[in-house]
């Protein structure tokens, strides 16, 4: 049996490469994502009624993890146990398919976008369906979470009077703050289990966001303008990709 999937959309993220993507969604209330999409396949009677909802669920397709892995390793048990992928939410599986609850912005018929809140996508990810947020059959308050069933350690993040006016210098579309999406982003240390201390740099749109490890803490220095010339910066050492390899 085979299954031709159709994309709906395509998702527009603050976040430009994996490093820095929430390893979960909801993580991040300040990470936003606009959700473009396809008039080939869905018109904007589609839409009807979807402002009435809060939150949505996102089906969406990992378009860069391009193998399977039977056995990951979760960064949540430290990157040195594997457990079987259909037991994490890694992107290496056989559909290479994510889903995750967003909190519903905007919706614009017209140039048929629903803005998104809180997600955990990389830019450019293929959306594959979306569908409201149901609370009284969705939530399951006593459900178990495994080795995730409490929130992972929070890192302090703090930034020099440079890093922060560099921040304030390049506010995120409407309005919103640079600084909160940095902070919220680096306090769940996006960095494989076990890296290196160092220099980093945080893709936020056309930005990057140099920030290094310092007593154990995250330290934000300045924020440069990434260009096509440029092929953006790396601080005191190259970006490190996020281990995607076994969430949670």
């Amino acid at each position: 049996m085979s299954l031709l999937v159709r994309p709906i959309g395509v998702l527009r993220s603050c976040y430009a490469q994996k490093f820095g993507i929430p390893r979960q969604p909801g993580l991040v209330p300040s990470a936003t994502a606009t959700l473009h999409l396809d008039r080939a396949v869905v018109t904007r009677d589609a839409l009807r009624g979807l402002e009435a909802w809060t939150h949505a669920w996102v089906i969406f397709h990992f378009h860069e993890a391009h193998d399977v892995k039977m056995t990951v390793r979760p960064p949540r048990l430290g990157g040195s146990r594997r457990m079987g992928v259909l037991a994490t939410r890694s992107p290496h599986r056989p559909n290479h398919l994510g889903l995750s609850a967003v909190a519903l912005g905007a919706i614009d018929p017209d140039a048929m976008t629903v803005e998104l809140r809180g997600g955990d996508f990389l830019d450019g990810t293929p959306c594959v369906d979306l569908k409201p947020y149901v609370p009284y059959a969705d939530a399951i308050p006593d459900a178990g979470g495994a080795w995730a069933d409490t929130g992972a350690v929070r890192q302090s993040v703090r930034f020099t009077d440079a890093g922060r006016a560099a921040c304030d210098a390049h506010p995120q579309p409407g309005g919103r703050s640079l600084a909160e999406l940095v902070a919220e982003t680096l306090s769940h240390d996006p960095r494989r289990p076990r890296a290196r201390d160092g220099g980093y740099a945080l893709k936020i749109g056309d930005l990057d966001v140099l920030a290094r490890i310092e007593d154990g803490a995250w330290l934000v220095e300045d924020v440069v303008v990434r260009t096509p010339s440029s092929g953006g910066v790396t601080g005191g050492g190259p970006p490190v990709p996020a281990s995607t390899e076994g969430e949670p």
